[in-house]
């Protein structure tokens, strides 16, 4: 009895499930495809400006949109990379490389390399300057 009422129920948490819509984000529909765009362009290897000139018959706002959470990613990213932890753990210069090599790549990943606001985030996030990267 236990049994069939435990596999009725599994029968019907998965239609409900099955049945329910899902939504892949809060963010309009459009800057979903934008920013699924700039990720392809830019693991193709185009830097910034060649994924902003190649997709410039966007509107701007949309833009602006997608930049804000790609570099809302790149954030993200870096938490999980505890470059945080890392800076402060940190003995040498070796170490220190490490992590300018870790941020670097995940700016260049995201297709932001010349953009001022995500060094001013990481800045503030980590207290590492990126003027001369």
């Amino acid at each position: 009895m236990v049994r069939r009422l435990t596999r009725l129920l599994l029968i019907l948490a998965f239609a409900l499930a099955a049945a329910s819509p899902t939504a892949l984000s809060q963010s309009r529909q459009g800057v979903v495809n934008v920013f699924t765009m700039w990720v392809q362009l830019s693991r193709r290897g185009l830097s910034q400006e060649e994924i902003e000139s190649q997709l410039g018959h966007m509107d701007r706002e949309l833009l602006e949109e997608v930049k804000s959470r790609l570099r809302r990613n790149v954030i993200t990213n870096l938490e999980f990379k505890n470059i945080g932890g890392r800076l402060n753990t940190s003995r040498d210069s070796d170490d220190l490389r490490a992590i300018v090599q870790s941020v670097r790549e995940e700016i260049r990943f995201a297709g932001l390399q010349n953009d001022p606001r995500i060094r001013l985030m990481i800045k503030d996030e980590f207290g590492l300057r990126l003027d001369r990267m």
